[in-house]
């Protein structure tokens, strides 16, 4: 901020508008044909939501223990949890029947 004679709302809002570029360019990126398969970029773009969620309206949710992030994180864990045992009963399921 010093080096560029900037107020602190000034640094903040213009990270906020490089952040909010970098998400459509993620968007962009994710729409088009690639040779990169899906599943490494869903991984990308989940990986990006789960920053984005944890240093929120520049705070850092991560090592503020005000913050309530575990319990965010947590339920992600659970919900991914979830569906990757339900993933697998389908396919134990479909194994069976053949």
């Amino acid at each position: 901020m010093q080096e560029n004679n900037l107020s602190v709302e000034e640094a903040s809002a213009e990270l906020s508008e490089m952040v909010e570029n970098a998400w459509k360019d993620l968007n962009k990126e994710c729409i088009k044909l690639t040779s990169v398969p899906t599943e490494i970029l869903m991984c990308v773009v989940n990986l990006t939501r789960l920053i984005d969620v944890v240093y929120k309206n520049n705070q850092d949710g991560y090592n503020n223990p005000k913050n309530n992030v575990k319990s965010v994180i947590e339920a992600l864990h659970l919900s991914s949890d979830l569906r990757m045992r339900k993933t697998l009963t389908l396919s134990t399921k479909s194994t069976q029947i053949d």
